[in-house]
């Protein structure tokens, strides 16, 4: 599976792969128009009918949404990112949320500054919504790993919250392991 268009993996990058796997691999592309649709793809493919709980980030900065990416995979749960400056959520994941994925409950990553007030109060008015936050990423962090990872932990998974690379991989690791 190609994640994103190919203005960001390249049709070259595909053809390399091609060339390297057996004859008669499939490749699939899950993309959208910028990176809001894209998510969508993704949520929508892996996840196709309701789901308990669904993570809200903003899809401007990095550090909320790999934060929560570790408590959303290890739980088996979505993260949906929206523009967070914008007033409503986009009606494209409005409709994800409310026609196709049907939460219990909206957990929302990061302050008001990351994810508006206007956004909280559209999903609140559907759903039950949380929001886990703190004064700025690493506290965030910490009060998402606070709320979903409780009791002893046999491993903890520590990156930069200045770059997102090695975060994200060892989002994945830490879902995995959770």
């Amino acid at each position: 599976v190609i994640v994103g268009g190919s203005n960001v993996v390249s049709e070259a990058v595909v053809d390399v792969f091609a060339r390297a796997l057996p004859d008669g691999t499939v490749f699939d592309r899950l993309s959208g128009a910028d990176r809001f649709a894209t998510a969508n793809a993704l949520v929508s493919d892996a996840f196709g009918a309701q789901v308990p709980e669904v993570f809200i980030a903003t899809g401007l900065n990095f550090p909320d949404a790999l934060s929560a990416a570790a408590a959303a995979g290890g739980s088996g749960l979505p993260v949906l990112l929206v523009n967070g400056q914008a007033n409503t959520v986009d009606p494209e994941t409005m409709r994800l949320l409310t026609d196709t994925l049907r939460p219990d409950r909206v957990t929302i990553v990061g302050s008001a500054a990351a994810v508006s007030g206007g956004i909280r109060d559209q999903l609140a008015a559907r759903f039950p919504v949380d929001r886990l936050a703190g004064p700025d990423r690493y506290q965030t962090s910490v009060a998402i790993n606070s709320a979903r990872f409780t009791g002893a932990m046999p491993r903890a998974y520590l990156a930069t919250g200045t770059g997102f690379a090695d975060a994200l991989s060892g989002a994945v690791l830490a879902a995995v392991n959770h």
